[in-house]
């Protein structure tokens, strides 16, 4: 979602997120599927520490208010019930 023509757009997206949902989890990925994949998990607030690390390779998947983070991923339950 950045590229260094682009870096404004991805600090005011960030700027928007740490307005609205300063809370919520964030999956960051890196080169998805590929033998060099990385992730990073932190919450909206923390962000911009991560700005570097994102590229045109990177994806990043934005929880709701019902994600949670078990150490390992981020799970966000379905909205029916079983």
């Amino acid at each position: 979602p950045s590229s260094k023509g682009r870096i404004n757009r991805f600090k005011e997206a960030i700027d928007i997120l740490k307005k609205y949902r300063p809370d919520c989890w964030v999956g960051i990925v890196k080169n998805a599927t590929r033998s060099n994949e990385e992730e990073i998990i932190c919450r909206c607030q923390d962000l911009e520490k991560y700005a570097d690390f994102v590229d045109m390779s990177t994806i990043l998947i934005v929880g709701n208010s019902k994600t949670e983070y078990n150490d390992i991923m981020l799970i966000t339950p379905r909205g029916y019930k079983l």
